[in-house]
């Protein structure tokens, strides 16, 4: 930053950006403002600011629009060793502040949060081929509607996804449909007994479809809450739905994935063992409970539940590297959970989770069940005291907002690096309030035990 304002400051690089971009048809013009917006984190609010971005998600015109502006140096092209692809972002922010044009992102703001959404959920998806990490219905719309509305500015990873989404949702509603077919059948055999019968019956039917309007009315409440981070509403609208349907799988499945989301382990394995009991062959489930069991420190438990997984889909990769994990803890290791979705950009991903690994600690990645930034540490009571502050203070190295480090019960030796809604109300935490790794904490009252 030093260097350019030297020469001029940001006007100067306003002036060099407007000349890049000036030479270019009016038609590559469109495809680099398109292609640039993927270089950008939007926020809620305020302006965007740089990050970098896979090479392969940007439509190929697109990325050729923005040969120019790697030529002249205002982006740059790096290769990630972890994934050994190719990734883009700007040289300097200096750069992004000189391109008016793409920070005057407010007429697109709605679009451009919930393709990041969109990418977060992509990854999950990408990472565990888990029929939990695609979209709901509520969220499936939202897509279409976006889609349409936006026409070319979806990659075809994404675009494939949505499909991916709509073909389980079709799957799904078949299943519902034979089910509600063979149950009408049942029932009109059952009719068939007498005029009162069927009187009684169709006050059944009749209660029983307000019961299912009211029960999805509930269930769409509860997956918006979650999505949109609300754990806490989240929870209260699945246990309105547990009340219409106690024994409904999907709704005990996704309230263990709330409980897991809140740091509520316990409960967590309580609802995925309802899960199993009803559906014992529910992989989901099973995945999710054995993840869970790990982060208990319950090891022999999850490597049962992730084997039952291998059966069912021998060559899943992500439930390979669970149990690779697992079998590669060392005694007395300390373990950090660390959600992927949790940190947008994956370069500062990646290279936090190299920091993690060079200071000794073991890293299982988790694809899913954090859907907001990261803002809290948790630790389990016999995780020495010098450990859970040098992962904190690699956070907070990392830039990552950690606003609270709290004890937990989560399993001995672990860490979690995750999300809560009450964290997310105090002040971010400096390396003062941590203090240094072995000497006195400051600022302790932020850092309840």
């Amino acid at each position: 930053m030093a260097k350019y304002e030297a020469m001029g400051g940001v006007h100067v690089v306003t002036r060099q950006c407007e000349e890049v971009f000036a030479s270019l048809s009016v038609e590559d013009q469109t495809r680099c403002l398109h292609a640039l917006t993927r270089l950008i984190f939007v926020p809620d609010s305020g302006p965007a600011t740089p990050q970098s971005a896979s090479e392969a998600s940007i439509l190929p015109a697109d990325r050729v629009a923005l040969e120019a502006f790697l030529s002249a140096g205002i982006l740059v092209r790096e290769r990630e060793d972890s994934s050994q692809t190719n990734s883009l972002r700007f040289a300097d922010r200096i750069f992004l502040d000189g391109l008016q044009r793409v920070q005057r992102v407010e007429e697109d703001r709605e679009f451009l949060r919930w393709r990041q959404r969109l990418d977060k959920s992509l990854s999950a998806w990408q990472s565990s081929r888990r029929a939990f990490t695609l979209l709901n219905v509520e969220q499936l719309a939202e897509a279409r509607r976006q889609a349409a509305q936006h026409p070319g500015e979806l990659n075809e990873q994404e675009l494939a996804y949505i499909e991916e989404s709509s073909s389980s949702q079709q799957a799904d509603v078949q299943r519902l449909s034979a089910a509600q077919t063979r149950q009408k059948l049942s029932s009109y055999a059952w009719a068939t007994a007498g005029a009162f019968a069927i009187l009684a019956l169709g006050t059944y039917f009749f209660t029983s479809q307000q019961h299912a309007a009211q029960f999805q009315s509930i269930l769409r409440a509860a997956q918006q809450a979650s999505s949109a981070g609300d754990f806490q509403e989240a929870l209260a609208q699945y246990r309105k739905a547990t009340a219409i349907r106690p024994d409904d799988p999907v709704v005990a499945k996704e309230t263990g994935s709330v409980y897991a989301s809140l740091g509520r382990p316990k409960e967590a394995v309580q609802a995925f063992d309802k899960v199993v009991s009803l559906a014992p062959m529910d992989i989901d489930a099973l995945a999710q409970r054995a993840d869970v069991y790990a982060q208990l420190g319950s090891i022999q438990a999850a490597q049962s539940d992730w084997l039952r997984v291998l059966t069912v889909v021998p060559g899943d990769p992500h439930t390979k590297l669970d149990l690779a994990q697992i079998m590669a803890k060392k005694p007395e290791q300390t373990t950090v959970i660390f959600y992927d979705r949790g940190i947008a950009d994956p370069t500062r991903r990646e290279q936090l989770i190299g920091k993690l690994q060079d200071a000794g600690f073991l890293v299982q990645r988790r694809p899913y069940g954090l859907t907001q930034p990261t803002n809290i540490l948790w630790y389990a009571s016999g995780v020495p005291e010098e450990q859970w502050r040098k992962a904190a203070q690699l956070l907070l190295q990392a830039s990552v907002v950690l606003r609270e480090v709290k004890q937990a019960d989560i399993g001995p030796l672990n860490i979690q690096i995750g999300y809560s809604a009450e964290a997310s109300h105090h002040s971010p935490l400096t390396p003062e309030d941590l203090g240094t790794a072995t000497g006195s904490l400051g600022g302790a009252a932020k850092l309840p035990h």
